[in-house]
């Protein structure tokens, strides 16, 4: 039980769930389609190819997490380093072959993201700013992802767009937490390189950006008054109160805390982008 429960945790379920769905509402954006085969495959391919791209982010990140996180498999001895790899590659694979049944767009997009997650893990993840800015795009794309099915990439890009500032700041976020190992290890990331001040002035303006963007689909007549309800209070407060909080107090255990908070609201954002076209 304990290895079964170390090997859900490499995948992360959480996120799974939010890229699954992330894959359906893009679909539904573009086609207004929800029971259709060839969605839910598409979804299912998105499921393994992040979840080969987090195993192989924690095989990378083995040395640096046993100062930031020793409790995360790998560095906590759960799981073998072998094993992860094994285990990432054969998730990649799974992907690639979903993405095959659905349509040639599709497996275009996946074999690239599974390229990309191998290269983003090796050679990316501690290039100053384009680590962040590169996953974040990463995991906006399975709005996308959802879009191309049909093909069709119009409403879809709406959500990606939005999704892309919220991930980016919380990355930021999450390397203001990793300080610690990150500077053991001379990676090149924000905080590191900037101080926490300036990091906490870009997270600001990240968030800030996307405060003002959200609005913009229901001015331009795109999206409904629910969408607007539903983004405004269910997520652009949510991000007023992280930006007080971080200036207030950017301990790694408030950091962690908003963090946390950050990935439960994807949930209301995935809601408001469902209602916007109901």
């Amino acid at each position: 039980m304990l290895k079964l429960k170390a090997y859900l945790s490499l995948v992360r379920p959480d996120n799974l769930v939010l890229t699954f769905f992330s894959v359906l509402a893009g679909a539904y954006l573009e086609s207004g389609e929800i029971f259709y085969a060839p969605i839910w495959l598409a979804a299912f391919s998105a499921i393994f190819l992040s979840a080969g791209g987090y195993v192989i982010n924690d095989f990378w990140d083995k040395e640096i997490d046993e100062v930031n996180k020793p409790h995360r498999p790998l560095p906590a001895g759960l799981v073998s380093s072998r094993n992860a790899l094994i285990l990432s590659l054969a998730l990649f694979l799974i992907g690639i072959i979903l993405a095959y049944l659905v349509n040639i767009y599709i497996l275009i997009v996946g074999l690239a993201t599974a390229i990309f997650l191998l290269w983003y893990s090796f050679k990316l993840k501690n290039t100053f700013m384009l680590g962040n800015i590169l996953v974040s795009l990463w995991v906006s794309l399975a709005f996308i992802y959802g879009g191309l099915v049909f093909p069709k990439v119009y409403l879809s890009l709406i959500p990606a767009g939005l999704a892309f500032f919220f991930h980016w700041g919380r990355e930021i976020i999450k390397d203001l937490e990793d300080q610690e190992g990150d500077q053991k290890y001379r990676a090149k990331t924000v905080p590191i390189l900037w101080g926490a001040k300036k990091t906490l002035i870009l997270v600001t303006a990240v968030f800030g950006l996307l405060i003002l963007l959200s609005g913009l689909p229901y001015f331009l007549k795109i999206f409904n008054l629910r969408y607007l309800i539903l983004v405004s209070l269910g997520v652009d407060l949510v991000l007023i109160y992280v930006i007080i909080s971080l200036w207030k107090d950017w301990s790694k255990e408030n950091l962690a805390r908003l963090s946390r908070i950050l990935k439960l609201d994807m949930l209301m954002g995935l809601f408001a982008i469902v209602m916007a076209k109901i």
